[in-house]
């Protein structure tokens, strides 16, 4: 969670997180720990083979911002 969107409010004063984590598969907000995972991984002989591919690092969500902040509101 970046400190942008934990200190974010809508309009009536709601947190923006707590409507975005539903949107995602593992239902919370990912943490910088959750990136550092991804770039040890890339950075790691492991990750040899990857070439040109995108890793959505999003914990799952399967929608768009728009939705999140239809949803809040």
């Amino acid at each position: 969670v970046t400190e942008m969107l934990q200190y974010s409010q809508s309009k009536e004063g709601r947190s923006w997180g707590e409507p975005a984590s539903r949107f995602a598969a593992l239902r919370r907000l990912g943490r910088p720990d959750d990136i550092a995972d991804i770039v040890a991984f890339l950075c790691s002989d492991e990750a040899r083979w990857l070439t040109g591919t995108t890793i959505p690092a999003n914990g799952g969500m399967v929608t768009t911002a728009a939705n999140i902040i239809a949803y809040a509101h």
